[in-house]
């Protein structure tokens, strides 16, 4: 080859390489950003979730009719604390506000219970929500609880709506069929 083609080669090699770096270098940066910010979040969410936490969609109508039945029998149990025995624990799960503005259901050991609020100490540390934390005392609208339970000495006496339909959902999943 002649001199002449070896430069002019070179020369297409170096404009091609400063195409690659002004051009598709770029967009592939972009991309991992993309991908790392995308791997970043799910991490976040998988670090947001409790061990046995289960990966149910939180609108899946199931669940809704579930937390609907434990709203409509909710006088029930207020009726029950109100004659509570010292053998009993109430706890109720409310729904609190997370830092994303989503919602995330946690538990509270029931103090008092009024015509408008429930109060509680919180059970577990809340995913993702800023300002609370577990042990802290928190006082919620009636209409932010989402679920109840009774339990006594002997064991769960009433209540558990949502973990006994998401146990029949995920039996009913699991099951060979």
């Amino acid at each position: 080859m002649s001199l002449k083609v070896i430069l002019i080669a070179m020369i297409l090699v170096a404009a091609g390489a400063v195409g690659v770096f002004k051009f598709y270098l770029p967009q592939q940066i972009e991309a991992q950003r993309a991908r790392t910010e995308h791997n970043r979040r799910e991490q976040d969410k998988k670090l947001q979730r409790r061990p046995g936490q289960i990966e149910i969609d939180d609108d899946d109508p199931r669940l809704l009719a579930a937390s609907n039945d434990a709203r409509t029998r909710f006088p029930d149990f207020a009726a029950a604390f109100a004659k509570r025995s010292s053998a009993e624990t109430f706890t109720a799960a409310v729904n609190l506000t997370t830092a994303s503005k989503g919602t995330t259901m946690e538990w509270i050991v029931v103090d008092t219970i009024d015509s408008t609020s429930i109060s509680g100490v919180l059970k577990d540390e809340p995913a993702g929500v800023t300002g609370h934390h577990k042990g802290d005392r928190v006082t919620m609208p009636l209409d932010k609880v989402a679920d109840w339970i009774v339990q006594s000495l002997g064991g769960l006496r009433d209540g558990n709506f949502i973990a006994n339909k998401r146990d029949e959902i995920l039996l009913g999943a699991s099951s060979p069929g």
